[in-house]
């Protein structure tokens, strides 16, 4: 079906970029990956995204909010620099 075909890309997306951290007008194989991957956020959000799905995009890396991810991400270097300095 086509999920499965636009997870197959997102799984070829990650392993040659080692991030399923999508940019939203990025395109695998001319096709959007990132729009695809931005709606799959909505549905989750929305609580409309399928359990088998969200498991499977879970367990590949997916990260659902982004904004607190790299929130995080730059404290956790902010903390580092301050042990370091």
């Amino acid at each position: 079906n086509q999920w499965e075909e636009m997870f197959a890309l997102l799984v070829q997306f990650q392993q040659r970029e080692g991030t399923c951290n999508v940019p939203d007008l990025h395109k695998e194989d001319g096709i959007n990956l990132g729009k695809w991957l931005r709606t799959q956020r909505a549905s989750k959000k929305k609580a409309t995204l399928a359990k088998e799905y969200q498991k499977q995009l879970e367990e590949l890396g997916v990260v659902w909010y982004l904004l607190e991810n790299q929130w995080e991400e730059m404290f956790a270097l902010l903390v580092q620099f301050q042990q370091r300095e």
